[in-house]
């Protein structure tokens, strides 16, 4: 089957083509004559890098926070907390629908890690990382990608009360 483009279509890729490939003075040129600041523009391209990188680094430390917890401060945490170990394992797992979280018990969690609630709710959206994998035998093949639940549902899990179900999922 042949897929012809529309003129639009083969519009966009020339200016992709040009984007990608043109000499630089030649990109400069175009965009001098389109009436852009070079200088403001690199400006502007250096700040959002900047604040990329920040939240990349902000998000892989609260990431390594959450995963770097010993036995001890997983205790801790969870009777800071209000829940059993088996809720942070989630956590910990990246079990958790990040949208399900109340932000209050978000907010509260980042606090217990010494992290930013935005950063831990980015690092929780990614993968879980690869040392949380232990060394079971089994005769099933693990899931690559483990199963998402709500909050909810993981604090029903962990058999938690329904008045601290209740509690935890308050959002102020």
């Amino acid at each position: 089957m042949i897929v012809t483009k529309t003129p639009d279509e083969r519009l966009l890729d020339a200016e992709l083509d040009f984007i990608m490939n043109a000499p630089q003075e030649h990109f400069e040129a175009y965009l001098a004559e389109a009436g852009t600041d070079l200088a403001q523009m690199d400006r502007k391209a250096m700040l959002a890098f900047d604040r990329a990188l920040e939240n990349h680094q902000k998000t892989n430390m609260a990431s390594e926070a959450l995963a770097s917890l010993t036995v001890p401060q997983q205790k801790e945490v969870a009777k800071n907390l209000g829940i059993r170990r088996q809720v942070l394992t989630g956590f910990r797992e990246h079990r958790v629908d990040v949208s399900s979280i109340p932000k209050k018990f978000l907010g509260r969690l980042a606090t217990e890690l010494g992290q930013a609630a935005d950063a831990l709710a980015r690092a929780l959206l990614g993968p879980a990382p690869e040392a949380m994998g232990g060394s079971h035998k089994s005769n099933d093949k693990p899931d690559a990608i483990p199963k998402c639940v709500t909050f909810n549902q993981l604090l029903r899990e962990a058999d938690m009360s329904e008045d601290e179900i209740i509690q935890l999922m308050l959002d102020d």
